[in-house]
This record gives C-alpha cells, sequence and structure tokens, in this order.
C-alpha cells in the first residue's frame, strides 16, 4: 500500500494488486481485497495515538478489481462508543473514482491494557494442553 494521507477523519491510500494475487484471468483475488481494506482501515487511525484492532470486517465486493492496476483507497472513521471506532472506506480504480469496486463497514476496537499479554498466556496455556 502507499503512503497514506489524513485530513481530519478521512484518509487515503494507493494500492496496485500484485498478479501473484490473482483469483480469476486479471481479477484480484477476494482475499487480497480484504486484506487492503483491513490494512487500510487500521491505518485510519494514523495520528490519533490510539491503535486498534480489528472487531468485525464487512467487505461488500461490487465489481472485479484488477490485478496490476492503480487503485485508490479512500474511507473514513467514525467514533462510535468507547473504545470503538466505526470506519466506512471504498476500493476503486484511480482513473475511476466514481465507480468502486469493493465497499468496507468495519469495528475497529482499541485494545484493554494487556490484551496481547493475555493471548501470549492463552496460547501457552492451549499448548501446553494439547501435549
Amino acid at each position: 500500500m502507499a503512503p497514506l494521507t489524513v485530513t481530519g477523519d478521512t484518509s487515503r491510500a494507493g494500492a496496485r494488486c500484485p498478479s501473484s494475487w490473482q483469483g480469476g484471468p486479471g481479477i484480484a483475488h477476494g482475499g487480497w481485497v480484504a486484506a487492503v481494506l483491513d490494512d487500510f482501515a487500521g491505518r485510519t487511525m494514523t495520528g490519533t495515538e490510539t491503535f486498534v484492532v480489528t472487531g468485525t470486517l464487512n467487505v461488500t465486493y461490487l465489481r472485479p478489481t484488477p490485478v496490476e492496476e492503480d487503485l485508490v483507497l479512500t474511507g473514513t472513521r467514525h467514533p462510535d462508543g468507547e473504545r470503538r471506532w466505526r470506519v466506512t472506506a471504498h476500493l476503486h480504480l484511480a482513473v475511476a473514482p466514481d465507480a468502486p469496486l469493493a465497499e468496507l463497514v468495519a469495528m475497529m476496537i482499541e485494545p484493554r491494557p494487556g490484551h496481547y499479554q493475555r493471548h501470549v498466556e492463552r496460547m501457552t496455556a492451549m499448548r501446553g494442553a494439547a501435549d
């Protein structure tokens, strides 16, 4: 993904799906589209000093996304309660900004303190239980 620009609550970045992520002939795999939108949703928090993780991710595929074409992601973040941010975003061809290829609605969540340490402890316990 190209560098992100943030103006207020609105973000914009460029992207290009490599042909190695082709799903159908000349078309990006849907997993690539979802992953780049998820990454973009997290990056919309740039400049806020707030770290978030993905709570929900809803992608609607509107048109096939071509590989090896310049793409643009645009999105807006909205506070949605304590520790939650709703992000809406669109992916479109750079040459066709009014024809979205995919749209995203995501709920991004600010993790509670100790989130990652608890994860490590749970994984350690699960691995130990499997022995």
